[in-house]
């Protein structure tokens, strides 16, 4: 299961298979697994809370949305470990930290 935050940022119009999916496409509101199970094996979980003072404090010339609060809570400090071909650009690893 995705949570309710990623499910907005991983769309997936039909499940595949290893590939991955087209975000591109219309979502018909399903997630899809592989970014959830690339986010899983870097240490999201769903529910996952991270104390994201110090990036405010950090940033505190900056309005923060609450959907950014959100969604930095969730998936802040994750870092990535992907490669490979991609649909527009190879896949490249990549952090969660502002």
């Amino acid at each position: 299961m995705v949570c309710p935050t990623a499910r907005e940022y991983l769309p997936c119009p039909r499940r595949r298979s290893e590939v991955g999916c087209d975000a591109r496409e219309v979502s018909t509101g399903h997630t899809c697994p592989v970014p959830e199970r690339v986010l899983s094996s870097s240490g999201w979980f769903p529910g996952r809370r991270t104390d994201i003072g110090v990036w405010k404090e950090r940033l505190s010339g900056f309005s923060w949305h609450p959907a950014a609060e959100r969604f930095l809570t969730e998936f802040g400090g994750v870092s990535v470990e992907v490669s490979g071909s991609g649909v527009d650009v190879a896949r490249e690893p990549f952090d969660l930290d502002p």
